[in-house]
């Protein structure tokens, strides 16, 4: 005799479950039921957490690139006042306003390259203990997976933030000058 799921649950809630585990072989599926492998079970099992994780990772990026960013912005801006003096005296040098800044922009080009590099050193080993503990936890080899896409936009938009609050103080500058 087959009952409804409602009928079911409303005799006893905890009666019906989502998922039987088989440890023998293959039977056929009885009505209303599905036999899916283990891999499938795992992926439906793990979709809304894999989401969540990336959501979190992208949100830790972006958070980590706006802070980097406003220090990045402030620190050049400040840099940038400080050398307008020298901006005056390379001027009445014969240095042209093209060149000054090409210069300030060139420096900026290099000083995020280095940066780059350099967070990237600082977090490599971090990345590398992590996976190393999870391979011994797990026993399993873990894959070292780096979300490109969002580290690359954050590189630009650093970039980007560095070039304006470098060259564009200095045209002011050499505009006023």
């Amino acid at each position: 005799m087959l009952f409804t799921r409602p009928t079911v649950r409303a005799h006893d809630p905890s009666a019906l479950t989502e998922v039987v585990h088989r440890t023998g072989p293959a039977a056929r599926p009885g009505p209303g039921t599905k036999e899916i492998g283990v891999e499938t079970f795992a992926a439906r099992e793990d979709a809304a957490e894999d989401r969540l994780v990336r959501g979190f990772t992208l949100l830790l990026v972006a958070m980590s690139a706006g802070y980097t960013g406003i220090a990045v912005g402030n620190i050049l801006l400040m840099s940038t006042a400080d050398r307008l003096p020298d901006f005056r005296v390379l001027r009445r040098c014969g240095a042209t306003p093209r060149q000054l800044l090409g210069t300030v922009a060139g420096e900026t080009v290099f000083v995020v390259a280095v940066g780059t590099l350099l967070g990237a050193l600082a977090a490599l080993p971090s990345l590398l203990g992590i996976r190393a503990g999870l391979s011994g936890t797990l026993g399993v080899p873990v894959e070292l997976v780096i979300p490109w896409t969002p580290v690359r936009g954050a590189i630009a938009d650093c970039l980007l933030l560095a070039l304006a609050a470098s060259v564009l103080p200095a045209r002011r500058s050499l505009r006023k000058g």
